[in-house]
């Protein structure tokens, strides 16, 4: 589970009311959508799970007919509380509050909307598909949303660690979300092509949703580019967009079942008079599945390398082996050292290595963690074995070199 804020105003102050022992809980969302349908799979869990809370479906077949100037559907109605999944337009936050009824959000377009909301954690979806597109061989990269809260979030936390790891990112926003997911209805779009157009190639590209990951998909077949040697396209969602066409997507799984339990645990609460000692609830996303659109034929031969390079930079301290290199590249053990020696001056092992004493002696010498803690930080099961490693290329003993330092 990722971050939490703390309570918001406009529901807490409805801890006046007295508890109840039953409620009515409206799900309020299209219905149309994979995700939506996961999620009203986790309403209905902790509904099974908690005897007195009774779901009322609001799910709607389009956009939602209702009018700024007209009330919710479940005003004047007896409904305790709605989960609800909006944001499409900058009116609806103010409109599903209007009722007062206890609301909690699902939608990553209206986090920072002032209701309690469960969602994915941004950082956790940027961290996988960077993990995924940069194992895959890519070393460019782009970002196609829509301009709202939730594209502006997610390519915040996209960009932000692709700058750790050294790498920048381009984007795209489009004015305005599809309503729907059915592949038939879909089709290249002019901005996506004009950037895939314009971009350097290959190029990794992570789409907000599966929808707009397909057209993506659509665009590079205007455009006359490759999938997935040009482009490689990640979507998010893992729905039936992913599955359903040519190429299949890869696509990152989000924990949309979850969503829906904890959403409903949050509004129970609310309803039942409790006071939040949190108002947002991030979950993490859960995988990375792998289709044909990151699929990518063999890369060049300086791209695998540079790619191990950073891998072994990035990972030494997580106990990365070698052999758990090679796993990654296509070409064989002996050209891949021979390339990483003249490269880098050491062998892969070496390197290895040398990352990990480098980060012992700086973790023993300024800081005051324990020796065993030290070991587990880079990669080491056994003090034993962190205390051989550490004489074998110091002639002391972590306590030692410790010491040595202070004196």
């Amino acid at each position: 589970m990722g971050t939490t804020k703390g309570p918001t105003d406009f529901h807490n102050r409805r801890t006046a009311l007295a508890p109840k022992t039953k409620c009515t809980v409206a799900l309020y969302a299209v219905g149309w959508s994979d995700h939506v349908n996961r999620m009203t799979d986790g309403v209905i869990r902790y509904a099974r799970e908690h005897a007195g809370v009774e779901l009322v479906d609001l799910r709607f077949a389009d956009e939602p007919a209702e009018q700024p100037d007209k009330p919710p559907p479940w005003a004047g109605r007896p409904i305790d509380g709605v989960i609800t999944s909006m944001g499409r337009t900058a009116w609806e936050p103010a409109w599903l509050m209007s009722a007062g009824t206890p609301l909690v959000n699902v939608s990553a377009d209206l986090v920072d909307a002032g209701m309690p909301s469960v969602h994915t954690a941004f950082e956790s979806i940027a961290r996988l598909a960077a993990d995924h597109l940069i194992q895959t061989g890519y070393r460019r990269f782009a970002h196609v949303g829509y301009k709202r809260g939730g594209t502006i979030r997610r390519t915040a936390a996209l960009a932000d660690e692709l700058t750790r790891r050294g790498h920048k990112l381009l984007r795209v926003d489009l004015p305005g979300p599809r309503i729907n997911e059915d592949p038939a209805s879909l089709d290249a779009d002019p901005a996506i092509v004009r950037a895939l157009r314009a971009w350097p190639k290959p190029i990794g590209v992570l789409a907000l949703n599966d929808v707009l990951a397909r057209q993506v998909c659509l665009s590079c077949e205007k455009a006359g580019f490759d999938i997935p040697g040009d482009v490689g396209v990640l979507g998010v969602g893992d729905t039936r967009v992913a599955r359903v066409g040519s190429p299949s997507l890869s696509s990152i799984r989000i924990p949309s079942e979850d969503l829906g339990y904890h959403a409903t645990r949050m509004l129970h609460q609310l309803i039942r008079g409790g006071r939040l000692t949190r108002d947002t609830i991030d979950l993490d996303a859960v995988e990375v599945v792998t289709r044909q659109s990151t699929a990518r034929a063999t890369p060049d031969a300086d791209e695998e390398l540079e790619r191990a390079i950073r891998l072994i930079q990035d990972n030494a301290c997580l106990g990365l082996s070698v052999e758990e290199v090679m796993l990654t590249l296509t070409i064989s053990r002996p050209t891949f050292e021979k390339r990483f020696t003249q490269r880098v001056g050491r062998t892969p092992g070496q390197e290895l290595q040398r990352i990990r004493l480098e980060r012992a002696k700086e973790l023993l010498t300024t800081t005051g963690l324990s020796v065993t803690r030290v070991a587990s930080m880079i990669g080491f099961a056994r003090v034993s074995s962190f205390s051989a490693f550490v004489h074998r290329h110091t002639g002391k003993s972590p306590r030692a070199l410790r010491q040595a330092r202070k004196a």
